[in-house]
């Protein structure tokens, strides 16, 4: 269907806005799929949203409005229900019928549907994860960036509605302000206003479009889902399933511990401050924060241009300060980098981490909620936000001797205990089994450190660290000149490294070159287990990332999935974080016996994938626990 046809079925479409007749015939039985869509107060569950028709506060994202597509006879219907309306308890009605339901998003909208004792009914499916399977190679996927390429002639409707919502909200902003109007603690006056205050016509254009746009993605992809990656879809549909169980559940947050380590924060990141401030006034009365001025302050306090440099621009990104450290620089800029990295890890964890966590649990009875995107990546790996606790940084960069205070605060439910299944250098053994390199694949089965063998293996046995760089470097495509900086050495000297490696491990290249042969006739490779990554010939280095880390996260999906059928099937627990490779399971506490046997179980689920088994590959899992918090687990042997 070109762009032309699309546009001529988007205005050919019938729009229901308001109850009538018509609306009685046209949506007393609808056939056929139907594409639905939410309009909410808010993103975030368990977080106060204001609703504007009722005046009054939501303690999750309620759904004042609600949108479907569905075809009659020849035409699209499009339809519009706003809270307290017919067509609004109609839109509910049908929700409840048995056709099919298509969603934009699917794990979000059914969770507000439940969360608001909305009945939904009949097989349900997802276009952002048939989205994210057949167009891998894209960096968004929210409705209107996908209406950018499917039909342009379209794609205007979001500009048009940011330009009023910006208006609207800068406008009750101010009111906010203004009129001192209440809002719950924590929260600010540029929070107070949602998409529940738009006029009902310019919301209701909003949602119609995004439900066609919708039907529109399901038309063009569910033949290609069906036909080319059927198992892969419904893997990941169910993972959506087992995620959406595992916000549900959150973590529990010991607030009187994130208060005390606050108190002790807070003053560590203020005197940070002043350090680097005072040093950076030096340089210029107005020093600040920002980025230029602190340029200007390191430059002052003599740092050279070139060492602040990634590429062609100048950043004071942490690692290009790292660097500078490394490579030396004068006694003020050196306690000047240091202050500065040391005030931004403490105002990272306080204002990311501590402050609105502890917020969030005082609301919530101690517990804390994060929202997984279970494919966020092109590689298909997890990811979270609001906050991200996949990658909780460490509290300096210097005094490694403190403990994590985020992974403190994270503690068992009263009467359990939390166990950590790690699989043990999963990256480096689906590698090597891609690679076909069993000399390699051989130590990992035999409970050998990778890295140290590989180490070992050049007669390096004192350079495990650089060879594990190597490994990571080759694994994500990093070019030789960042090899060089990462590991101190000159261009020639990185060059006659990687030269040995590559002479002793000629599997790396091979599998290189084979991912490109692969490219040149397919235009993608392909994992073990059936996914996809369209990869330009020319970058072809990022093949072997996309193969590793993608078949890393099926492989880890597989193992969650079976791990949750185990826990749902026994009763044993519930499954929280699922951190790249490693899954958390919490249960009441056992004994020693059952402790074991759950342990046991889990581990199979985890290590017998059947697309590495049946490849000779089993994975290693190592096993913590803890019954005070994260940052306490200890490795126990089963």
């Amino acid at each position: 269907m070109t762009g032309e046809e699309i546009l001529q079925q988007f205005e050919s479409a019938i729009t229901i806005t308001e109850w009538d007749k018509e609306a009685e015939r046209l949506l007393k039985k609808p056939r056929g799929i139907i594409c639905c869509d939410t309009e909410t107060t808010g993103l975030l569950f368990h977080t106060p949203s204001y609703f504007k028709d009722e005046e009054r506060w939501c303690q999750n994202p309620f759904p004042f409005g609600l949108s479907l597509c569905f075809e009659h006879e020849d035409r699209l219907v499009l339809v519009w229900g706003r809270y307290g309306s017919k067509l609004y308890d109609e839109c509910k009605r049908i929700l409840s019928l048995p056709n099919i339901k298509i969603w934009h998003n699917m794990k979000y909208d059914l969770r507000v549907c439940k969360t608001n004792g909305i009945e939904v009914r009949g097989p349900q499916h997802d276009t952002l994860t048939m989205s994210r399977i057949v167009w891998d190679r894209r960096k968004d996927h929210r409705l209107q960036a996908l209406s950018e390429f499917i039909c342009p002639e379209i794609s205007a409707w979001e500009e048009e509605l940011n330009e009023i919502k910006k208006r609207e909200k800068s406008k009750w902003t101010r009111t906010v302000k203004k009129e001192n109007i209440w809002l719950p603690e924590g929260m600010e006056a540029k929070d107070f206003w949602n998409y529940s205050f738009l006029p009902h016509e310019v919301i209701g254009t909003y949602s119609m479009c995004d439900v066609f746009v919708d039907f529109i993605i399901y038309q063009k992809i569910a033949h290609e889902i069906s036909s080319e990656f059927r198992d892969l879809y419904v893997r990941e549909r169910k993972i959506v399933e087992v995620v959406t169980k595992i916000e549900e559940t959150g973590l529990r947050w010991d607030i009187e511990r994130a208060k005390e380590e606050i108190a002790v924060l807070e003053p560590k990141m203020d005197k940070a401050l002043e350090t680097f401030t005072k040093l950076g006034k030096e340089s210029q009365e107005d020093f600040t924060t920002h980025p230029p001025k602190v340029i200007k302050a390191l430059k002052y306090l003599g740092v050279k241009e070139n060492q602040l440099k990634d590429g062609g621009r100048i950043t004071t990104e942490e690692d290009i300060l790292h660097r500078c450290l490394k490579e030396g620089v004068p006694k003020k800029a050196e306690q000047f980098i240091k202050a500065l990295m040391d005030y931004r890890a403490y105002a990272k964890i306080l204002n990311t981490y501590m402050k609105p966590l502890t917020l969030q649990a005082e609301r919530n009875d101690g517990i804390v909620y994060t929202t997984i995107n279970p494919t966020d990546t092109r590689t298909g790996r997890p990811a979270s936000r609001d906050p991200n606790l996949l990658n909780i940084p460490k509290p300096t960069v210097k005094k490694k001797e403190e403990s994590n205070p985020v992974r403190a605060c994270f503690i068992p439910r009263e009467g359990c205990a939390i166990y950590y299944f790690d699989v043990s250098q999963q990256e480096m053994a689906v590698f090597a089994l891609m690679a076909d390199d069993y000399s390699i694949l051989d130590a990992y089965k035999e409970g050998k450190d990778i890295h140290q063998y590989m180490a070992d293996q050049i007669g390096w046995g004192d350079k495990r660290d650089i060879v594990k760089n190597i490994n990571f470097g080759v694994l994500y495509g990093t070019g030789i000149k960042h090899m060089a900086k990462t590991w101190r050495m000159t261009l020639t000297e990185a060059k006659e490294t990687m030269r040995i490696y590559m002479q002793t491990f000629g599997s790396v290249k091979t599998f290189q070159e084979k991912c490109k042969w692969e490219l040149q006739r397919n235009g993608y490779v392909e994992d073990f287990f059936g996914r996809r990554y369209h990869v330009p010939v020319n970058q072809a280095y990022k093949a072997v990332n996309s193969l590793v880390q993608g078949g890393c996260a099926q492989a880890f999906k597989m193992g969650l999935l079976q791990v949750d059928k185990y826990v749902e099937k026994h009763n044993v627990g519930k499954l929280l974080l699922p951190i790249y490779d490693e899954c958390q399971l919490e249960t009441p506490k056992l004994s020693k016996a059952d402790e074991s046997q759950l342990c046991r179980n889990v581990i199979k689920c985890m290590s017998d994938i059947p697309q590495l088994v049946n490849r000779g590959l089993k994975l290693r899992i190592d096993v913590e626990k803890t019954e005070t918090s994260w940052a306490c687990k200890e490795k126990i042997e089963i």
